[in-house]
C-alpha cells in the first residue's frame, strides 16, 4: 500500500518473513513483524539480495532480527526513507561474509523502540551505514563488531555504547567503507 504502508502488515511467529537464497527481491510498501526466535523480517543468504524499497516499516519483532545477511547475502536499499516502528533483538545483523549496505539511507524511528543491538557484524560480516541518517531514538546498544566483523557508520547510531572484540572493527571513516 503505497499510501499507507502500515495498513499492510506481514507477520510470523514460526518462520522468517522474506528469505532470499541466490535470487533477488525488492520489498516495499508494507510493515514487517517477526517473532520467530531464530528468524528475521528480511534474510539474504547464499548470494541472495534483498532490496529495501519505498514505504517500508519494521515493526515489533521481539526475539527476532529486522535485517539479516549471511553467507554472502546482501541487503541494500534505495534512497527512500524507511520507518523503524518496533523493537527487535537486532536491527542490522551481518555474519559469515553477509553484508547489510544501507549507506546514505534516511531512517525515521517512531516511538522509542527497544533494540538489543542496533548494528552487529561478526564472522567477517559487514554493516555499512555511512551517511545514513536516523531521525528519532531507540534504546539498546548502538553496535557490536567481533570476529573480523566490520561496521562503518556515522556517530549517530541510535542507542548507547558499543563494543568491539576479537578482531572486530567499528569506524566512522568513509575511507574504511566495506
Amino acid at each position: 500500500n503505497a499510501t499507507t504502508p502500515a495498513n499492510v502488515v506481514v507477520t510470523s511467529s514460526t518462520v522468517s518473513l522474506f528469505q532470499v537464497y541466490s535470487g533477488f527481491i525488492t520489498i516495499q510498501n508494507m510493515e514487517l513483524r517477526c517473532t520467530f526466535s531464530s528468524g528475521a523480517c528480511v534474510m539474504a543468504e547464499r548470494s541472495g539480495r534483498a532490496e529495501i524499497g519505498l514505504g517500508m516499516r519494521f515493526g515489533t519483532s521481539t526475539g527476532s532480527i529486522h535485517l539479516f545477511a549471511a553467507y554472502g547475502g546482501l541487503i541494500s536499499g534505495t534512497t527512500h526513507v524507511y520507518t523503524l516502528a518496533g523493537g527487535a533483538l537486532r536491527h542490522h545483523y551481518a555474519l559469515y561474509n553477509g553484508t547489510v549496505d544501507l549507506q546514505s539511507k534516511p531512517v525515521t524511528i517512531s516511538g522509542t523502540p527497544a533494540i538489543s543491538i542496533f548494528a552487529e557484524a561478526s564472522l567477517q560480516g559487514s554493516v555499512n551505514l555511512f551517511g545514513a541518517t536516523f531521525t528519532g531514538s531507540a534504546t539498546g546498544t548502538r553496535y557490536s563488531a567481533s570476529l573480523n566483523g566490520v561496521i562503518v557508520a556515522n556517530n549517530t547510531l541510535p542507542g548507547t555504547g558499543g563494543s568491539v572484540a576479537t578482531g572486530g572493527y567499528f569506524t566512522t571513516s568513509k575511507t574504511a567503507e566495506v
